[in-house]
């Protein structure tokens, strides 16, 4: 495997694996990475709601990395 399709695979495992885990919440994006399910898209105009999710997945995605001791630029 060269270099381009680690950081490819690195990338794509975290949303991968949060559809495949939280099937309930997510669904591969249309035109994005990752979409919201149908249920859930009424709360997105809800500041509070978003404020906590993207809170959420941002935790997930620091403890992600952090266990696979990848490093992070912000």
């Amino acid at each position: 495997m060269g270099e381009e399709e680690v950081y490819k695979t690195a990338n794509d495992n975290p949303v991968k694996f949060l559809i495949m885990t939280h099937e309930k919440f997510f669904e591969n994006g249309v035109n994005a990475v990752i979409g919201l399910c149908d249920e859930l898209r009424e709360y997105i105009k809800d500041k509070y709601f978003m404020d906590e999710f993207l809170d959420s997945v941002e935790y997930r995605k620091l403890r992600y990395y952090e266990e696979r001791e990848f490093e992070i630029e912000n």
